[in-house]
């Protein structure tokens, strides 16, 4: 009569296992533990260096921070890690807030209407101002404003950078249109003072045939 064990297919299986304990199994190397050790603290500390970006895009308009409410402004400058953002007045959390996004090298896309100083240089107002000075005006230098022809009143839009050492304003950096034109359409533009006035050449007739009508809305 055969055996069954030995027939049993794990046999040499067990044979291999046998002696294999928890307290003998071949255990990594100091060094190699201490490596992974290293890389696993490294990658941990990427993620928390790199973390969610405040600005996803990379790129936000002045329009977006204006169009805040100021909880939401407060909110924002707070994940800027940005101080007392709640004791500041509205224009000067604006301003601490593009100097932040400036500082992470956010894109920062600004618009507003040009007002020349006699010094030369000019400034964007913002409507949401009442376009009256402010410290989240935008620097235009002289020679931005020689080279595309712009006047006082002008309507800029472009991007911006934030201030230098020993600047007080972010300054214009590109110019992307003019009155909302292609700055290069602009500058082939006549004029306004050189354009020849076009006078009427027809009467508008204002009279109505029948006097007795009382509907006068035709000629409001």
């Amino acid at each position: 009569m055969t055996d069954v064990r030995d027939t049993d297919s794990t046999a040499p299986e067990a044979e291999a296992l046998e002696g294999l304990t928890p307290d003998n199994t071949p255990d990594a190397t100091p060094e190699e533990i201490a490596a992974a050790d290293s890389a696993i603290a490294a990658a941990e500390a990427e993620d928390e260096e790199e973390g969610e970006a405040v600005v996803p895009s990379g790129r936000i308009t002045l329009q977006e921070l204006n169009d805040k409410t100021p909880a939401d402004l407060v909110a924002f400058a707070e994940q800027l890690e940005i101080e007392n953002a709640g004791n500041l007045r509205k224009q000067d959390l604006l301003f601490a807030i593009l100097k932040a996004l400036a500082d992470e090298e956010v894109e920062i896309i600004a618009s507003g209407v040009l007002e020349i100083l006699s010094d030369g240089f000019g400034f964007l107002r913002s409507p949401d101002a009442n376009y009256l000075p402010g410290p989240d005006d935008i620097y235009v230098s002289p020679s931005q404003i020689r080279r595309f022809g712009l006047r006082s009143g002008d309507t800029i839009h472009g991007a911006v950078r934030g201030p230098r050492e020993g600047e007080r304003y972010f300054a214009l950096l590109k110019v992307d249109t003019i009155n909302f034109e292609d700055p290069e359409a602009v500058s082939t533009k006549v004029l306004f003072d050189n354009l020849t006035p076009l006078y009427p050449e027809e009467r508008l007739h204002m009279e109505i045939q029948d006097p007795t009508i009382k509907d006068r809305s035709g000629r409001v």
